[in-house]
């Protein structure tokens, strides 16, 4: 797994510390979005909540057809 030190700090010389903190800041919104993770299958947790609220929603409809 890839880190933040390594895909961002150890790579970057910021200029001040806002600039630290708004390209920090994007990398854990771009990371927590669109990041594609092993352990998600390689979906981004967007997309991997997206397919399980379809998912289970499916079920919530098949359940409450029942009598």
């Amino acid at each position: 797994m890839r880190t933040l030190k390594e895909e961002l700090l150890w790579l970057e010389e910021f200029v001040g510390l806002d600039e630290a903190q708004d390209k920090i800041s994007a990398w854990i919104d771009f990371y927590n979005k669109r990041y594609l993770h092993s352990a998600l299958g390689y979906k981004s947790p967007v997309e991997y909540e997206q397919i399980y609220q379809e998912d289970d929603l499916g079920k919530v409809d098949t359940a409450q057809k029942w009598p």
